[in-house]
């Protein structure tokens, strides 16, 4: 009964979320104008991202550099997704965790978009925050608080040099998959859905597609990586 309860164990598995990845690179194909199959190279993919984000810089009115990075979080704002890692403090600064980066990395660029949950408290500091660094940082920091179509989130995930995902938990988690069907890496934590489909990137061995933190705090750096700064 033993062997035949593990044996039988191989038939059967689980799918948490999907994508329909078909779909996601014909759309690809469009805004880039770059066949699928050539944005699996990566001379090919990072052109047509360079041009992506051109766009999205343009359509969202932040300042057109070509060597600027993009840090994007789409999708519903809610407690839940981290947003208090986001627009708490670090601890060497009285500054949020997204002031901390422009500060630092003069040619990053954010984007926030999706809409506000409502009643909730973290979603509403991190509205303030982004007002806040809208202000004092003008052409690097863009705050859409509404719902984003598929298409327009695809393109911004597209255009981007990382995607943030800083979940407290997320038990499937979508975004994260359609980021890697874009070429995008992603900022998680490990729990979950994420760390169920995003592998740690190992500098040793060149392997990964995405970076995990353990703890739920502003200050945590991806496993294993002794840089300063992902940016760097």
């Amino acid at each position: 009964v033993s062997q035949s309860r593990y044996h039988r164990r191989d038939q059967l598995y689980g799918i948490s979320n999907g994508i329909n990845r078909t779909h996601i690179e014909s759309f690809l194909e469009i805004i880039s104008g770059t066949p699928a199959r050539k944005l699996r190279s990566v001379s090919s993919l990072l052109e047509a991202k360079a041009r992506t984000r051109a766009v999205i810089q343009n359509r969202y009115g932040l300042a057109v550099q070509p060597q600027a990075h993009i840090l994007t979080l789409v999708g519903r704002l809610a407690e839940q997704k981290g947003l208090s890692l986001l627009s708490g403090f670090t601890d060497h600064h009285r500054r949020s965790t997204l002031e901390d980066i422009l500060v630092q990395h003069p040619h990053t660029q954010i984007i926030v978009a999706g809409p506000l949950t409502p009643g909730d408290k973290e979603a509403e500091y991190l509205r303030d925050a982004l007002y806040y660094l809208t202000t004092c940082f003008p052409g690097r920091v863009t705050a859409l608080f509404e719902y984003i179509q598929h298409t327009a989130a695809l393109e911004i995930i597209f255009g981007s040099t990382l995607f943030l995902m800083p979940s407290r938990f997320e038990p499937g988690g979508i975004t994260q998959l359609e980021a890697l069907a874009a070429g995008t890496p992603v900022v998680g934590r490990n729990v979950g859905g994420i760390s169920a489909t995003i592998q740690n990137f190992d500098p040793s061995t060149g392997l990964g597609n995405g970076f995990l933190c353990n703890d739920y705090n502003a200050t945590d750096k991806p496993i294993g990586y002794n840089q300063t700064s992902l940016l760097s």
